[in-house]
């Protein structure tokens, strides 16, 4: 009896998705798997520079031998799509769910966080559709995800990226999740969970208990309807300045609705949080 064939181990097949892109290396399909340029049966071992990504149509057609080990060879080592095989979005509209707070119906800025526009939405008149645009950043600042009028592309700055389903997830260690977005396209709804850094310092919690900051909980269970801004987070000076809804330092069931800005954030708790309590809430 044949050994049974080792496992691709799984911090392999994190270099393997971050050198291809995140996607098949034939056509950026983000669907794929990774696969032996050369067969394993014909090597015996799992080695970086002889694994790739390919979506099911390619994977069959190398199987098939219509193309060739040496074309996937060539397409790996010049990775030829940009976006990192994400699909494009076709929204008619769209609700921006935060943890357990729901955004619907804003034109501009839903959550804008120290002059950072995390997710912006606009409309199309013509094409009757809404035009996103977002960022997402990790420690570093750097943009490690990011939409441009519908457009979603990863950056080499992700530690790993992976699609499942709906489903996009950002790692930035073995075994932790920075973020995921789910794209629902029945329901029109942008779904985030996870690590929002604002900058090397301070961030913020997005999970099912709303948005938290250490532990703390700022927005729990709020809805924002028909707002210029949904949820700005700011310094009390430029808040001042502004002018706009609720503010506060915490938000609970709230509701807010055609009003300039809905919800608004002093960043000065946030910084108070972290100088008060370094490790968190007990």
């Amino acid at each position: 009896m044949s050994e049974e064939r080792p496992k691709i181990p799984s911090l392999l097949k994190r270099e393997v998705r971050q050198k291809c892109k995140f996607g098949c290396v034939m056509c950026g399909n983000p669907i794929c798997d990774v696969d032996h340029i050369d067969n394993y049966a014909d090597v015996q071992e799992h080695d970086l520079d002889n694994l790739t990504l390919l979506c099911t149509m390619h994977h069959r057609q190398k199987t098939n031998k219509i193309l060739s080990p040496e074309i996937v060879r060539e397409r790996t080592n010049n990775i030829r799509h940009m976006r990192g095989g994400m699909p494009d979005i076709n929204f008619p509209e769209c609700h921006l769910i935060l943890g357990n707070n729901i955004i619907k119906s804003i034109i501009g800025n839903c959550f804008e966080v120290q002059g950072k526009d995390f997710l912006r939405i606009n409309y199309d008149n013509e094409a009757e559709q809404v035009v996103i645009n977002a960022a997402f950043y990790n420690r570093e600042e750097n943009i490690i995800f990011s939409i441009e009028d519908n457009i979603y592309s990863t950056s080499d700055d992700s530690w790993d990226v992976e699609l499942v389903g709906n489903r996009i997830i950002f790692r930035e260690a073995p075994n932790k999740v920075l973020l995921t977005i789910t794209l629902d396209g029945i329901k029109n709804l942008i779904i985030v969970k996870g690590k929002l850094y604002i900058n090397d310092m301070y961030y913020l919690e997005i999970n099912d208990k709303g948005i938290q900051c250490h532990g703390y909980t700022l927005m729990d269970n709020c809805q924002i309807e028909v707002c210029e801004t949904g949820i700005m987070i700011a310094s009390a000076a430029v808040l001042d300045k502004i002018g706009g809804n609720v503010r506060g330092g915490r938000h609970k069931n709230g509701y807010s609705a055609y009003s300039r800005i809905g919800f608004e954030i002093d960043f000065e708790r946030i910084e108070g949080i972290f100088t008060r309590f370094p490790k968190g809430k007990d």
